[in-house]
């Protein structure tokens, strides 16, 4: 008898653990009239209406539901309900349904409304460009899901009048990337390059973006700096459901990878990881004073003797471009009605370029100015090898209840360069000189951008 008791209480147990595993029903409502977020509709089950919630000022909602097949309706007063039929709700999984709500076909008084336009959605942002005073273009998160682009430079050339150069930076109208500018969240954040104006846009996954949205012409509440365009990347503050993505990809160029004549040299131990690890550091304090040649002076071969007198390059076989990304978002929301969301985003990229027939030549013009010929000054030619390193890393949080919503967000970025060359360097004015000539370079930059912005709905007042 003591037996079968415990196998009804394990029974009842694990009955009770599958029927509290339930699924989530997440969206957002957009006014389909003027743009902007849809506050307070009510998201309810059709044939229980006293199961439900309501949407928040974003517009967004969420509802725990027991698995199972649903209809759902979304209402709001006059305007016209919308019916979702044959919702299916699985255990620990969410389901994501959005709705565009117009009003209902009937004679209204006149009402003024004024909101923050939510541009997440097609018909939002095709909304909120016919209203917007300069040229505009862009996508929501809606569209870039049925896109099916990972990142956000295969998704923005979907955008009109705009192109990518080398997968990472952003043209408009055909202008190069020194005239675009770009920003996130509304915020100014500098790139890595610093000839480049724009920002290396393939470190932002799809899934976790909101909107982007291309400006072409100015307004005076947009920056300034860009004469080509503005691209303002908007990142979700609260995923729509739980998504883990992980992708590895590795490059071939023909003649260029695998290549055994790639130059290379003795670096870091952190190269791959874009540091310098103090090799390349100077071996005496940089305030010492260095003694002039002619003096003869002892500490000058001392200070000589003290660098790495591994000097030169070496051959070896070059690598295959490799990449890896990782991201993760989630929005757990509590009983008590408080929502946290959360993204965690990972990139990292080497590539090898090697370029066998380098060539790299000085000119002058002569002083008459009815002279067009340039004369030869002094020409390097020979064999250039590349290893760029680049990662970055985005965690953002937020938390909301109620009107009241806070967001933090970091962005770190860390680009690692080095270069091999053995060339012959020949001057052809001054003194004639032939050089045999082995270069070394590295360069590295870190860039740490750290983004605070809250959204608090008093009565009829808003602050941002």
């Amino acid at each position: 008898m003591k037996k079968i008791s415990t196998i009804i209480l394990a029974f009842l147990a694990l009955a009770a653990n599958v029927v509290a595993q339930k699924g989530y029903l997440r969206g957002n409502i957009v006014d389909g009239d003027f743009g902007g977020p849809m506050i307070a509709a009510a998201i309810t089950l059709s044939d229980n209406p006293s199961v439900g919630t309501t949407s928040d000022f974003d517009g967004n909602y969420s509802l725990a539901l027991d698995p199972g097949v649903y209809s759902i309706s979304v209402s709001f007063i006059s305007y016209a309900t919308q019916t979702f039929t044959e919702v299916e709700i699985k255990a620990g999984e969410t389901t994501v349904i959005d709705a565009v709500l117009s009003t209902d076909a009937a004679v209204l008084d006149a009402v003024d409304i004024t909101a923050t336009v939510r541009r997440n959605t097609e018909t939002a942002m095709l909304m909120d460009m016919k209203n917007a005073p300069n040229v505009s273009d862009g996508l929501g998160s809606q569209a870039m899901r049925n896109i099916g682009d990972s990142d956000l430079s295969g998704a923005i050339k979907r955008v009109t009048g705009v192109t990518v150069q080398g997968g990472k930076y952003v043209y408009v109208r055909g202008l190069g990337d020194r005239y675009t500018k770009t920003t996130l969240n509304g915020m100014n954040i500098p790139g890595l390059d610093p000839d480049v104006n724009a920002v290396q846009i393939d470190i932002f996954p799809t899934s976790v973006l909101e909107n982007v949205k291309v400006y072409k012409t100015f307004t005076p509440d947009l920056y300034g700096d860009f004469t080509g365009g503005l691209v303002d990347v908007q990142t979700k503050a609260f995923p729509d459901e739980k998504l883990t993505q992980v992708s590895i990809g590795l490059g071939f160029i023909p003649g260029m990878t695998l290549n055994e004549n790639y130059r290379s040299y003795d670096g870091g131990s952190l190269d791959w990881a874009g540091y310098d690890d103090g090799t390349r550091a100077l071996p005496f304090d940089k305030f010492t004073e260095v003694p002039a040649e002619p003096r003869n002076d002892p500490a000058l071969e001392e200070i000589t003797r003290s660098f790495n007198p591994t000097l030169g390059t070496k051959k070896q076989r070059a690598l295959p471009h490799g990449s890896f990304s990782f991201n993760h978002g989630n929005q757990i929301t509590k009983e008590s009605g408080l929502s946290i969301g959360y993204n965690a985003v990972f990139n990292y990229s080497n590539q090898t370029v090697f370029y066998r027939d380098f060539q790299s030549n000085d000119y002058l013009k002569d002083n008459d100015r009815s002279e067009n010929e340039l004369l030869k000054n002094i020409t390097r030619t020979g064999v250039l090898g590349k290893n760029n390193v680049m990662w970055s890393g985005l965690l953002s949080g937020s938390i909301k209840k109620g009107n009241h919503s806070i967001e933090a967000m970091v962005l770190n970025s860390q680009l690692g360069e080095s270069s091999a060359a053995d060339r012959v360097n020949q001057d052809f004015n001054q003194n004639q000189a032939i050089l045999i000539e082995d270069v070394l370079t590295y360069s590295q930059r870190t860039l740490s951008t750290f983004i605070l912005q809250g959204t608090h709905r008093l009565s009829i007042v808003e602050l941002n």
